[in-house]
């Protein structure tokens, strides 16, 4: 058994296999959390057009702005 991954030079730029896999994970990554975004503002504006929840919405964002001073 090796403690290492064999880091394979995958093009004529010195590309490896980790640095690949890396990419693809990370971007991979920023789709699955563009996605979860968007899923959670579409609830959000869901929630504001039906009016009950504005207040504390409200509310959440006075309190946000006042402990990011």
């Amino acid at each position: 058994m090796s403690d290492y991954v064999y880091e394979l030079v995958v093009n004529v730029m010195g590309g490896s296999a980790g640095g690949a896999i890396m990419s693809t994970v990370f971007f991979s990554l920023n789709y699955l959390s563009g996605i979860a975004f968007f899923l959670v503002l579409f609830n959000a504006f869901n929630a504001i057009q039906s009016g009950e929840f504005v207040e504390k919405i409200v509310v959440l964002l006075c309190i946000s702005t006042f402990t990011g001073l």
